[in-house]
């Protein structure tokens, strides 16, 4: 097998010869085994060969276009392997950059040969979702590597930049065209990568990315696209009214058909939504939340109430308050009453870590909580922090310093709600908040939670 070093030296006057030469030394496609060890090898070679020179990366990528027909199995295998050597590489800013045209010429090539001969087969699993599967796949790296050309040349020339070129539109279009598997990775890929599309060229991107988000038109490929994107989220103004908003709430109901990561992104932009101020388009945030809450399950609900708190615990307190007075409140007392569906049980436990993170209207949220009926979950923020607080640490002392009496009726109330084995993973951080809220607290604010911590075993921390 020829080195990295000979692959380089070799492709500038024969680079035919030498990617013949590497075809001839991966063995046959026909063979039981495709992935030979000295296919491995070859292979290696190329990616390496690929990241001492992103030239010789794109020739051998040019030569493996060419030779598609007659070794299908091989050339493709080396493509996706050069291909994600180049996306992949800290260079690729670069690469896009000083060989703009050489991508562009390629682009549609390379998507020529591969929609014929080479395989892209189904492995789409529940667990890694579909932005890892146009990672690791060579459509999904070509679309890659033609966006970061696109961002290279717009960078390059900005006052001049008047949207995509006619031969990247035409790429586009034809990779996210059809129902193959193929064009299915080049749709995850392009949604993935909305937002810089959508920047380059929004009427375009309008016009043919976010169909492709909209499970009216077709359901099942709108779930894979939003699996692509969700876990990114990148999104501003001009998208939302150009109809991701639209599509974001018709996909509310499906989403837990989709990847964990994508559940997660999916409640996490929805939180995002709510306090940047994202939803004037719908009318506000409260109308919103309205249907976002008839739709979502009680699983994704539940996420997006522990996403507030996560993108809250490390803001000011004013811009806390600020959160609360404009809208957190009005939808806690909605779904205390019912509206427009049944509070779950674990989305008012979620619920209940909001109050930690207020001051001035912690007692408010806490009696929220008790008419909630919450309780302590495996995850709840409340143990975590008040055990910080408890050793005069994190963003939770203020409540030992303000409110010791209400705090310590909250703690009690949580606790006389939360199952035995929940209780169980609490027991450090309780005895050191308990001890601590015995020093601070009334005797009759005290009392209930001496009375829950004698129930649970807790006497120790109360004597």
């Amino acid at each position: 097998a020829m080195t990295p070093d000979e692959i380089v030296d070799g492709l500038p006057g024969n680079t035919g010869e030498t990617v013949d030469s590497l075809l001839a030394a991966a063995g046959p496609d026909s063979s039981a085994d495709s992935m030979t060890r000295d296919r491995i090898s070859v292979l290696r070679a190329c990616q390496q060969a690929a990241r001492l020179s992103p030239e010789s990366g794109l020739a051998l990528l040019d030569a493996l276009a060419d030779r598609a027909n007659q070794h299908p199995e091989a050339s493709g295998q080396f493509a996706a392997a050069v291909l994600l050597q180049l996306t992949n590489h800290t260079t690729v800013r670069e690469t896009a950059r000083d060989h703009r045209d050489k991508i562009e010429a390629l682009a549609a090539k390379l998507w020529e040969a591969g929609a014929n001969h080479w395989d892209t087969p189904p492995t789409h699993s529940p667990w890694r979702g579909w932005l890892q599967e146009t990672i690791n796949s060579w459509p999904g790296s070509l679309i890659a590597l033609s966006v970061h050309k696109i961002t290279a040349q717009k960078a390059s020339d900005p006052e001049a930049w008047s949207g995509l070129p006619e031969p990247d539109r035409q790429f586009l279009e034809a990779t996210i065209r059809g129902d193959t598997q193929a064009a299915k990775l080049a749709q995850a890929a392009c949604a993935d990568k909305l937002a810089i599309l959508h920047a380059a060229d929004r009427e375009w991107a309008a016009n043919h990315l976010l169909p492709l988000m909209d499970p009216a038109e077709d359901h099942d490929r709108a779930l894979r696209c939003w699996d692509a994107y969700l876990p990114s989220r990148r999104w501003n103004t001009e998208l939302l009214q150009d109809g991701l908003l639209e599509h974001f709430n018709s996909i509310c109901g499906h989403v837990d058909r989709c990847s964990e990561i994508a559940r997660r992104g999916f409640a996490l932009q929805a939180a995002d939504l709510c306090l940047q101020n994202g939803l004037e388009a719908a009318g506000g945030t409260q109308p919103w939340l309205r249907q976002f809450t008839g739709s979502a399950s009680e699983a994704t609900r539940t996420d997006f109430v522990r996403s507030i708190s996560q993108f809250l615990r490390d803001q000011d307190p004013e811009f806390i308050a600020g959160q609360w007075h404009d809208w957190m409140c009005d939808y806690w007392e909605a779904r205390i009453g019912g509206l427009p569906r049944r509070l779950g049980d674990t989305e008012a436990s979620a619920l209940a870590d909001w109050a930690i993170l207020l001051d001035d209207d912690f007692p408010a949220a806490a009696e929220m909580a008790r008419q909630s009926g919450a309780s302590f979950q495996e995850d709840s923020m409340l143990p975590f922090e008040m055990h910080r607080a408890a050793r005069g640490i994190g963003r939770c002392v203020h409540l030992l310093d303000n409110h010791p009496n209400t705090l310590a009726l909250h703690v009690a109330t949580l606790l006389g709600n939360t199952t035995r084995e929940n209780l169980q993973r609490l027991d450090t951080s309780m005895t050191v908040l308990i001890r601590r809220l015995k020093d601070l607290a009334s005797e009759a604010a005290f009392q209930p939670l001496r009375d829950q911590a004698r129930l649970h075993g807790w006497g120790h921390a109360v004597q």
